[in-house]
């Protein structure tokens, strides 16, 4: 539906998008993830017309769409600031994009109506947008982005002017809509949870570069690179030296003499580039680090975890906090301050613990200098 080719934009010294190759298919909500000066929303404007692209292609169902205008790519966008015009009643915003490529009357009313019910806002035809809440008028700018039927699209961090109530409950009508639409659309957001929540497949940017794209139980179980564990939820990293190989897994040594097991990263890495996945080196003293998930660690107790002694890492509890449906724990371990999530009585500050990995679970190695 939707393909980007070598994307880069520079902006005279400065690349702002370097090299970006991504495939959105018809009906798919794909988010490009990032922090701020990523390159997310400088994709987002290239792919609407907004940006011309200093290298690369963009194509619509096969057809080469760089040097066309906004207006000719047909592309519908909702803005961050959602850009409704004060002195319009609501039909009027919404009709604008329709009388924009040539619609007019009952066509274009017909069309605008189509769209607010959409979104549920029949009844709010002629009332002003300065009259509603945050959440209609965003709903009354993707309304407006509906109407003409777009092939694509654009949302640039549409909810993020709402408060956290209504931008969990909006997220997930968004989703629901454009899913019964059957619309394919690109999303931008710095916000992880909301990415995980809307999206199909994520990708991840850094830097201008995409550095992995997937689904997100892909990215969050098997991030290629250090970055992208990081940014995807609360991760530990830990030094550690490899001992060797046992089982496709690494065995490494933590500081203060703990084994821990650990998959290589490079070993599962959909959607990253050559150049973006941190391949470990698995020779015997290889230094790595070691990203360990808070939810991934456990505290030991009992005789079969006496057993297991010789695979906990101890430490002290240094604090816990209290956030809602579980708890964490700062723990100072030989390797580096650890958080572990648990349960509110699991543990108290001072109290020496043992660390272990929950079933099932298991560390992922990174090259040391990877970030």
């Amino acid at each position: 539906m939707l393909t980007l080719e070598n994307l880069s934009r520079r902006f005279g010294g400065t690349v702002a998008v370097d090299g970006l190759s991504l495939r959105v298919d018809r009906g798919e909500i794909v988010t490009l993830l990032g922090p701020s000066g990523c390159g997310k929303t400088t994709t987002l404007r290239m792919i609407a017309g907004f940006e011309a692209p200093t290298e690369g292609r963009i194509l619509l169902e096969g057809r080469d769409v760089t040097a066309l205008t906004p207006q000719k790519r047909g592309m519908g966008m909702v803005f961050q600031s959602y850009a409704l015009f004060p002195h319009l009643d609501v039909r009027q915003n919404v009709e604008f994009g329709l009388r924009s490529r040539g619609d007019r009357g009952a066509d274009a009313a017909a069309a605008a109506e189509r769209a607010l019910n959409l979104v549920e806002l029949a009844g709010y035809a002629d009332r002003r947008v300065q009259a509603l809440s945050g959440g209609q008028q965003q709903r009354v700018a993707l309304a407006r982005a509906l109407a003409p039927e777009p092939p694509v699209l654009l949302l640039d961090e549409p909810l993020s002017n709402l408060d956290a109530a209504l931008r969990e409950r909006t997220r997930d009508e968004l989703r629901t809509l454009l899913k019964r639409l059957g619309m394919t659309a690109v999303f931008v957001t710095h916000d992880q949870e909301e990415a995980f929540a809307l999206s199909d497949r994520i990708g991840v940017l850094s830097r201008g570069r995409l550095q992995q794209a997937g689904t997100p139980e892909e990215l969050y179980s098997s991030p290629s690179n250090a970055f992208v564990a990081g940014f995807l939820g609360r991760a530990n990293f830990l030094p550690a030296k490899v001992l060797g190989m046992d089982g496709g897994e690494l065995v490494c040594e933590l500081p203060g003499g703990t084994r821990w097991r650990a998959r290589p990263s490079g070993s599962a890495d959909p959607g990253a580039s050559a150049d973006t996945t941190a391949l470990v080196d698995s020779a015997a003293g290889t230094d790595v680090r070691l990203m360990l998930r808070p939810e991934g660690l456990r505290f030991g107790g009992g005789a079969a975890d006496d057993e297991a002694a010789g695979a906990g890492l101890g430490g002290r509890v240094i604090d816990r906090r209290f956030a809602g449906a579980a708890s964490f724990y700062r723990v100072q371990t030989a390797a580096g301050e650890v958080l572990v999530q648990g349960g509110p009585a699991d543990a108290a500050a001072g109290e020496e613990v043992r660390i272990l990995p929950t079933d099932g679970t298991s560390a992922a190695a990174f090259p040391p200098e990877d970030a």
